[in-house]
């Protein structure tokens, strides 16, 4: 529920004209609908999550922060082109991204590898 009210909140952000920080993790259908809302206003929307798949589907660029105290760690352009359907996430691009991210984080102990 708590999803759907920040969602809202920035549906509303945009059509209002307002620039408002959303942090929310966004199912699919929203997600796809949030970016063609976004595709028609061109406004800033500041997203906050911890999915690196989520973060390289919906932005231009994605800043990983660091532990604390949390600092700008590295900025990734992502170059992926829009609209950002369900196919994305095979696009050698967003693999490439996300491998590049998490091998960030595997590197700063903030992911670990593969347990057996």
């Amino acid at each position: 529920m708590l999803k759907r009210m920040l969602f809202a909140a920035a549906v509303t952000g945009l059509v209002a004209g307002a620039t408002i920080p959303v942090h929310s993790t966004p199912a699919e259908a929203a997600r796809i609908d949030l970016e063609e809302l976004w595709m028609q206003t061109g406004k800033t929307v500041l997203f906050i999550t911890h999915s690196i798949d989520e973060a390289v589907l919906l932005a231009d660029r994605v800043i990983v922060m660091s532990p604390r105290p949390g600092k700008i760690e590295q900025v990734y352009d992502i170059p992926l082109s829009r609209p950002r359907g369900l196919g994305a996430r095979a696009h050698p691009l967003f693999i490439e991204a996300t491998q590049k991210i998490t091998e960030l984080f595997l590197s700063k102990g903030i992911l670990r590898g593969d347990r057996k």
